[in-house]
């Protein structure tokens, strides 16, 4: 029984060894074993600028010897689009310095290689980011096979700059008309605080020097026009968009028996407001020019059996007519606009407490509205 099992233990060392012998077939010297012999893109993705200059997508050589030398890889290039992206055209975007050569050569010694092309300038602005694959095919040498993925996606950034409006505070000037119920004097002044949060997207507050609602606009270049409709930046969200045409904000009174309600566009007061802008090309910065409708903040009794409710009519707290001039007056977030001379404007000062004017805080009930996190401020 002992010299079987003495038997076996040789038997099973004898395997063993000869397995690890098998394992080390290719080191030398106790050295890790190298790594296969191979051709790679650098990066399997890059952004490029769109600036019209002469660029390089790099591939990589791996352990080929001397002898193996020279390579030829063979490549392919062609648009990389996703389901429901536009077509892309690749000549529209790229240019071979090489004209129609689709390959890169090592010599002996290199361990990369350049492809060259050129970022074609189209000086229109892009709507997407559009994206080319550039592809390696094949070698010249089975020696220096072609690693896997084989393939790198370059994107390409534009370099114009979508039409924008002038951030920062705006002076809206506005006029009465002689039916209108307000309790303040028939002209007169507000300051409109603009800040731009996307690409054509903007959060304007500051409705009739009152912190609430922040609306969200879409500024439209084409139609000269920002449009409000009636989104509050506050409260909507990603699933929902809460409206502020007809939602209270405020109290105006420390009995708190009455609220204020604000109101869009049309007789209704739930239609959107839209301002109109001067005319702005891509790579251009305008302003607010005049309002194209208009908006109100009401006066009601605030039902407190049920804040849901809104009670009887009071009165106009404030109105802004359609044809309401607005003037740039200050800039945020260091965005370098010229500000407008002032100085001799007699009718600001007149106005400073119409600009300034701002209710107490007050504590607020449901359906109320408390000054949340601001938001981000984008170039």
């Amino acid at each position: 029984m002992k010299k079987s099992i003495a038997y076996i233990f040789r038997a099973t060392f004898v395997a063993m060894l000869a397995l690890s012998l098998v394992a080390c077939k290719g080191k030398k010297g106790g050295e890790e074993e190298e790594l296969d012999p191979r051709v790679k893109f650098l990066t399997y993705a890059e952004f490029y600028p769109e600036d019209g200059g002469l660029v390089s997508l790099p591939v990589r050589i791996y352990d080929v010897a001397d002898e193996d030398f020279p390579v030829t890889v063979t490549f392919s290039i062609k648009p990389y689009v996703k389901p429901g992206e536009p077509d892309v055209v690749v000549s529209d975007w790229i240019a071979l310095q090489d004209k129609d050569n689709y390959t890169v050569t090592f010599q002996k010694g290199d361990t990369e290689a350049p492809i060259y092309f050129y970022m074609i300038d189209n000086e229109e602005l892009q709507e997407y980011v559009p994206a080319i694959e550039f592809t390696l095919e094949s070698t010249s040498t089975p020696k220096a096979p072609l690693a896997k993925p084989n393939y790198t996606i370059i994107r390409i950034t534009d370099d114009e700059k979508a039409p924008r409006l002038a951030s920062g505070e705006y002076q809206t000037k506005y006029t009465a008309p002689e039916e209108a119920d307000v309790q303040r004097e028939e002209s007169g002044y507000f300051p409109l605080t603009l800040a731009k949060t996307g690409k054509y997207e903007y959060v304007a507050y500051g409705w009739f020097g009152l912190n609430r609602p922040r609306l969200i606009g879409t500024f439209d270049p084409e139609a000269q026009t920002i449009t409000f409709d009636g989104a509050d930046y506050d409260l909507s969200t990603d699933e929902a968009t809460i409206s502020a045409f007809g939602r209270a904000y405020y109290y105006n009174d420390m009995e708190m028996n009455e609220v204020l309600v604000f109101r869009g566009a049309g007789t209704d007061g739930r239609q959107p407001i839209v301002l109109s802008t001067e005319s702005i090309g891509v790579n251009e910065t305008g302003y607010l020019t005049e309002s194209a409708t208009e908006a109100v903040f009401d006066i009601h009794v605030h039902n407190k059996s049920n804040d849901k409710l809104l009670g009887e009519l009071l009165g106009v707290y404030d109105e802004m007519p359609a044809g309401a001039t607005f003037k740039h007056k200050i800039v945020i977030n260091e965005e370098k606009y010229e500000e407008e001379d002032t100085d001799n404007d007699p009718t600001i000062e007149e106005n400073t407490q119409v600009a300034r004017r701002t209710l107490p805080a007050l504590p607020n009930p449901k359906g109320l509205i408390e000054i949340a996190e601001p938001f981000v401020v984008v170039e």
